[in-house]
């Protein structure tokens, strides 16, 4: 007796991890190789974070790459990693994180030609815990 089998095997590389980075207690945005790797982050880029101001109850924080360093924040590299020093605006923002990092979920967010990312607090549904 035979049967008829059709098995289709899927390709790992479709399942790409998701692209994450941290806002260490150091003030530091810090990327993960793998998101790095994805942006295209290389030491002589720049980026530059804002809000929505579409949405006031929207507390993510946005950013997209450029080259020119005008009212930008500039990528270092320690080891695999890069970063960008952002404990000023935090500051100025009110987001806590001096008491523990915060991982958050990069997805992009193209509204127009000009390539914007969304980061994400992972797993807060309010802002208590995201701003103090």
């Amino acid at each position: 007796m035979t049967s008829d089998i059709n098995i289709v095997f899927w390709d790992a590389d479709d399942f790409s991890p998701s692209m994450r980075a941290t806002i260490q207690k150091t003030g530091r945005l810090a990327f993960t190789p793998h998101a790095s790797e994805r942006l295209g982050l290389d030491s002589t880029k720049y980026i530059r974070i804002g809000r929505n101001l579409s949405d006031l109850s929207d507390n993510n924080l946005y950013f997209t790459i450029v080259d020119d360093m005008k009212g930008s924040f500039k990528l270092n590299k320690t080891g695999d990693y890069y970063y960008a020093n952002i404990s000023v605006l935090l500051d100025k923002l009110k987001i806590s994180y001096k008491e523990k990092s915060q991982g958050m979920q990069i997805t992009a967010v193209e509204p127009g030609e000009m390539k914007i990312y969304k980061l994400e607090v992972n797993g807060m549904d309010d802002d208590d815990e995201q701003t103090s």
